[in-house]
C-alpha cells in the first residue's frame, strides 16, 4: 500500500508541506512481487495523477477506484490520469449507492467547461458501479466491505480483506463532542483489523469550532483504534493548513504513550508491505514502513 495523497479538504504545496506532502487524499493498493495488472485507488484526489502514472508504469491495466465519498478533495485527480488515456486500461469507479447514478453525477466535473475532454472522449472503458454491500476484487484476491459513516454527506468507510492482511480505510468520517463514544457497529466493522488508516483533521481545541465539519480528532482515531484492538493506526487526512513540524510534534506526543498498538502519520511515498511477511509479523521490524 503507497500514500500519493494524504491532505484533506485542499491541496497545500509549499515549503511547509513538503515532508508529509501537499497533495489530497489517494492511496494504493497493489502487488509489488507480481506481475499483477490489477490494482486499487482508495480516493482520488489530486495524489490521483502520480498514482496513475506509477501503476501504469509497473504494468497495471486495470484499476478499481473506491471512493469514500465525492467532495472534490476525493475526485480532483480522476480526468487527470493517464490510464484513462490508454486504449489497453479499463478505469471502475466505486461510490456509495447515494450517489446513482453515479456516471451521471461524476460526468459533469470531468467534463468541459471544468475539464476539456469528457469522460466518452477518453481511450479507457470507463465504468461506474454503486456499492452497498461486500464485493470480491478476484484478480486481486480481496474482498471489500463498504460501510455507511457519518460525514457532511453521505460517505463510505472500506474494509479490506486479504488472505494474510486486512486494514480499514476510514477518512472524513465526523466523530462526536465525546471522542471516547464509539459506535459499536463502527467497531465491528474494524475488528481486529491490522491496519486502521482513519481521519485525524483536527486536534481537540479546533474541533471546538469545527464539530460539525465532519472529520475527527487525534484523539477519537485513537480511541477507535484501541476500541478495533487493530495493530497499527495511521493517521491520515491532515488539515491542510498544519506545517510538517506541527504534524511531527502531534504524532510525536500520541507516540510517547504505551499501546498495544503502532502510531505514525501518513506521508507521500509511504509504503506499507502488509503481506510479505505477514503484516502481523512486519510490525515487529523496522522493515514493515519504508520509503518508497
Amino acid at each position: 500500500m503507497k500514500f500519493y495523497g494524504v491532505r484533506g479538504s485542499f491541496p497545500s504545496p509549499g515549503s511547509s508541506t513538503s515532508f508529509y506532502g501537499g497533495n489530497t487524499s489517494c492511496v494504493a493498493i497493489y502487488d509489488a512481487e507480481s506481475k499483477n495488472t490489477e490494482a486499487v485507488l482508495l480516493d482520488a484526489g489530486t495524489g490521483g495523477f502520480s498514482a496513475s502514472k506509477e501503476l501504469f508504469d509497473r504494468g497495471v491495466r486495470k484499476l478499481h477506484v473506491l471512493l469514500s465519498h465525492l467532495h472534490l478533495d476525493h475526485i480532483q485527480g480522476l480526468p487527470f490520469m493517464n490510464m484513462l488515456d490508454s486504449l489497453e486500461c479499463e478505469v471502475i469507479v466505486y461510490a456509495s449507492k447515494e450517489y446513482a447514478p453515479l456516471e451521471d453525477v461524476l460526468a459533469p466535473v470531468m467534463s468541459p467547461p471544468y475539464f476539456p475532454v469528457a469522460p466518452k472522449q477518453r481511450s479507457a472503458t470507463l465504468n461506474y458501479l454503486e456499492v452497498s454491500k461486500a464485493f470480491e476484487l478476484r484478480g486481486m484476491g480481496l474482498e471489500v466491505v463498504p460501510f455507511p459513516i457519518t460525514h457532511s454527506d453521505p460517505a463510505l468507510g472500506y474494509r479490506i480483506n486479504a488472505e494474510n492482511a486486512s486494514l480499514v480505510y476510514l477518512t472524513d468520517h465526523q466523530c462526536g463532542s465525546d471522542f471516547h463514544c464509539v459506535s459499536d457497529d463502527l467497531i465491528q466493522w474494524g475488528k481486529g483489523v491490522d491496519l486502521l488508516v482513519h481521519d485525524a483533521q483536527y486536534t481537540s481545541s479546533e474541533f471546538i469550532s469545527k464539530s460539525n465539519w465532519g472529520h475527527s480528532t487525534y484523539e477519537f482515531a485513537v480511541d477507535v483504534a484501541e476500541k478495533m484492538q487493530v495493530k497499527e493506526l495511521i493517521f491520515f487526512h491532515h488539515d491542510p493548513e498544519r506545517s510538517d513540524v506541527e504534524l511531527s510534534e502531534i504524532v510525536q506526543g500520541w507516540k510517547a504513550a504505551d499501546r498495544n498498538f503502532r502510531i505514525s502519520a501518513a506521508r507521500e511515498g509511504l509504503v506499507v508491505d502488509m503481506i510479505r511477511p505477514s503484516f502481523a509479523k512486519a510490525l515487529n521490524s523496522t522493515s514493515a514502513i519504508t520509503q518508497g
